[in-house]
């Protein structure tokens, strides 16, 4: 099957890590490919930064968008992942020339922009999509399908936090590019906290729950001082059930761990990690999983720092002259597996290799082909026979 063509608008440039996220993102399961993008503002910059990302560069979407027009660029759909205030035009441009789209939430910057590209969408049927991350993670996965399932009752209180610290201080005044368009009322919009991150709280109470939000009640506040939008959000509201949900940045939460921020002041913030195990797992891997945890990520540990700058480094390197040479190695490690009787499944204990990276790739797949839980834990299914 052909590869999708996507195009990109922003992303790019120093203190922009959306588009290398984006182009990762986009082929990590090898259905999609990034052939093109207007990544900056200014045209001399938009087509260096492509370049870097090795793609046709444009000097802005409607010189991209022309090219969709006259056939020299054909694209399955358009990604826009720029500062909120420049959503609204590239995604009415393509949906109006039937390209679908997929945008960064917000989806635009005020609520008649919004229902102005809902018509279009409906007029045109074409495809949009609002981007929330969170939504792809497993543990938001597995919480979803829980809850639908009834297996932890009735929701009665939702607490959704997330915790972010880096516009502690003003930022903004050392021109730093992420930090001066959020805090920026004309390319943000009305607001910083709630609206950047605050929003991914939101979905993921409402999105694994299932429920609407009634009504609110809401508190943001600005500490920095200068700063005019909110820096602090906080949010009581009545769920559609009569339950109620506590909205606040406040915690993390990632695919293999659950991460809990507790600040003490400016500078000082205590933090906790809770990584999950199999509790059925033998007594030999429970400590060999508690001695690395403790060795990755606690508070001696180096390797999750040390594992984000080579991942820096390795990827700017794959892009290099010599790495597009040479053919990849998707053999490293084959063969090293062996069954040991002390632990279910297979044994790994070769130095380097992407045998674990293979093993979880292939129980992703299991996941996707499974048609319920049973099929993917056979030891539930056969106690749900027995019953």
């Amino acid at each position: 099957m052909a590869k999708l063509k996507v195009g990109m608008i922003g992303g790019g440039g120093p203190g922009n890590f959306f588009g290398g996220v984006h182009k990762r993102a986009i082929s990590l399961d090898a259905t999609r490919e990034l052939v093109a993008g207007a990544l900056r503002s200014k045209p001399r910059q938009a087509l260096n930064a492509a370049k870097e990302l090795d793609i046709q560069g444009y000097p802005d979407y409607q010189s991209m968008l022309d090219a969709c027009s006259k056939g020299d660029l054909e694209l399955d759909y358009v990604t826009i992942v720029t500062p909120n205030d420049a959503h609204y035009a590239p995604a009415k441009a393509f949906l109006q020339a039937g390209i679908p789209v997929l945008c960064e939430k917000p989806i635009t910057m005020t609520l008649d922009e919004a229902r102005d590209l809902a018509r279009i969408v409906k007029r045109k049927k074409v495809p949009f999509v609002l981007a929330h991350t969170y939504t792809g993670f497993p543990l938001m996965m597995l919480a979803k399908e829980f809850i639908s399932q009834g297996k932890i009752g009735e929701v009665r209180k939702i607490e959704a936090w997330y915790n972010q610290g880096w516009l502690a201080t003003p930022l903004e005044k050392s021109g730093q590019q992420q930090a001066a368009w959020r805090t920026d009322p004309k390319r943000t919009g009305i607001s910083n906290c709630g609206g950047d991150i605050g929003t991914h709280a939101f979905v993921a109470a409402t999105w694994t729950s299932g429920l609407e939000v009634k009504r609110v009640s809401s508190r943001l506040n600005t500490f920095v001082k200068g700063r005019v939008l909110d820096d602090d959000f906080n949010v009581i509201a009545e769920l559609s059930n009569g339950g109620t949900a506590l909205i606040w940045p406040n915690v993390n939460v990632q695919p293999h761990r659950i991460l809990l921020w507790h600040p003490h002041g400016v500078g000082q913030t205590e933090s906790w990690r809770l990584y999950p195990i199999d509790k059925n797992a033998p007594k030999l891997v429970k400590d060999a999983q508690r001695r690395y945890m403790m060795r990755y990520g606690g508070p001696t540990g180096v390797t999750e720092s040390d594992d984000m700058e080579n991942w820096n480094y390795a990827f700017p390197a794959s892009l290099g002259t010599i790495a597009q040479r040479l053919p990849y190695n998707f053999t490293m490690g084959l063969g090293h597996d062996y069954k040991d009787d002390r632990m279910p499944g297979m044994t790994f204990n070769y130095r380097i290799a992407e045998e674990n990276q293979r093993s979880r790739l292939r129980r992703w797949v299991e996941f996707m082909e499974a048609s319920s839980w049973d099929d993917i834990y056979p030891l539930n299914a056969k106690k749900n026979t027995d019953r």
